[in-house]
């Protein structure tokens, strides 16, 4: 699922991360940022979440009224990054993160709740991770979509089972050179 999750971030895939509150959404999208070192990361968010100190790291912060977060979005999209990564959408930054992901931009991360904003923008990016908690009571991965909705991994009894190897998004990622990579996680 890691390995994975790394092919999509290089690939420059638009990813979807929904979940509950304390599941763990903002963890894993700083874990994606840092993942990629090379690259020129913004992230967007209403608090302080990442603490990143390179210089190829654009931290946004949204300050109440005065940087509302979709024209944070706006303004980490015109710095042209690798991936812009957006903490926190909610319902009013819906429409900003929509019009983002229709002018085909490559390389978006964001994170939402709840899961019914989840369910209406999957059809617009490549790959929908969904948090939820586990048999455990602990939150995890519980499955990872392709855009029409095809379980590539889910959570089942303890394990991670692949239920596909030829995601919609395979095209893409062959397109960014990681064919090899793809392949190689999905087998």
């Amino acid at each position: 699922m890691a390995d994975l999750l790394r092919v999509a971030v290089r690939s420059r895939l638009n990813i979807l991360v929904s979940g509950p509150a304390g599941s763990g959404k903002t963890a894993l999208l700083a874990a994606l940022a840092r993942d990629i070192e090379e690259a020129r990361v913004v992230t967007v968010a209403r608090h302080r979440a990442f603490r990143t100190a390179a210089p190829q790291r654009i931290e946004l912060v949204a300050q109440g009224e005065a940087a509302p977060l979709p024209a944070l979005m706006s303004a980490g999209a015109s710095l042209r990054p690798d991936l812009l990564v957006v903490d926190s959408v909610q319902l009013e930054d819906v429409p900003e993160l929509v019009e983002r992901l229709s002018r085909g931009t490559r390389g978006t991360v964001a994170a939402l709740e709840p899961a019914s904003l989840a369910a209406g923008l999957a059809h617009a990016v490549d790959v929908v991770v969904r948090l939820g908690r586990g048999a455990d009571g602990r939150y995890r991965v519980v499955s990872l979509q392709d855009a029409e909705g095809m379980a590539v991994f889910v959570h089942e009894s303890g394990h991670f089972v692949r239920r596909s190897t030829r995601p919609a998004f395979a095209g893409a990622v062959a397109a960014a050179g990681h064919a090899g990579s793809l392949a190689a996680t999905l087998r």
